[in-house]
């Protein structure tokens, strides 16, 4: 599973009783990364321990464990090349490619 590192800047209160949490790149790309998550509503779920929220007299809240996304949202943006930076024929050789999101390279490259 990912974990995902939330700091204050990245929660925004929608309400008393709704806040919305804005994951950062680093975030979203372990996220795309994990084969089998966040690939439908079946299995994007999240799960969170009793300190993770309090009310206003500090009750803690009843943890939840594994509730599913209620909505669901596809990744349908394809990689796209950000920067080819490196190009050296010496020794071995390299080739720096740098993508715009994560990117799964294939056992057999055509160049």
């Amino acid at each position: 599973l990912a974990d995902v590192g939330l700091v204050q800047e990245d929660i925004f209160l929608e309400s008393t009783t709704c806040f919305t949490m804005h994951l950062n790149e680093q975030d979203v790309s372990a996220i795309k990364l994990l084969p089998s998550l966040a690939l439908s509503a079946n299995s994007t779920y999240v799960t969170f321990n009793e300190t993770f929220v309090t009310d206003d007299v500090a009750n803690v809240v009843i943890p939840a464990m594994g509730v599913r996304a209620s909505t669901f949202a596809t990744d349908n943006v394809a990689p796209e090349l950000r920067e080819f930076h490196e190009f050296n024929l010496n020794g071995t050789g390299s080739l720096v490619l740098q993508f715009f999101e994560p990117a799964l390279v294939a056992f057999s490259v055509d160049l």
